[in-house]
């Protein structure tokens, strides 16, 4: 941790990165427990120096406004999804009875046919 720590201290890029990770996850969030989950990542960051309290607060901000927007808008979105991709419509398969015919003459053929398959033998 301490190679971490070190190289978020060097430069401003280690800040930037890991800034910008934790900003782009928040923009992922679609649950609750996600959220959770995110902050609680954030506090680990927060207490070892690896993210500002301000990229914090703005990570959460995205956080909360993607919860609302899909509390407010999960009906329509689901409604939405149900039109584009509907259920697909139960087919039944229907099996052919098996036909043979047989012809008894001096070259005689004999056809079997199968569900599947067919068969001719002279």
């Amino acid at each position: 941790m301490d190679q971490v720590h070190q190289l978020y201290n060097k430069g401003n890029f280690g800040g930037r990165a890991i800034s910008s990770i934790v900003r782009n996850m928040a923009q992922q969030i679609t649950n609750e427990n996600m959220h959770i989950q995110l902050q609680d990542l954030m506090e680990k960051l927060l207490e070892k120096g690896f993210l500002r309290a301000a990229d914090m607060l703005q990570a959460l901000e995205y956080s909360s406004e993607n919860l609302l927007w899909i509390q407010e808008r999960g009906a329509q979105i689901a409604a939405w999804l149900d039109d584009q991709y509907p259920e697909p419509i139960p087919t039944s398969t229907t099996i052919l009875p098996t036909t043979v015919t047989v012809t008894d003459t001096p070259t005689s053929t004999v056809t079997y046919y199968t569900d599947e398959y067919y068969f001719i033998t002279q």
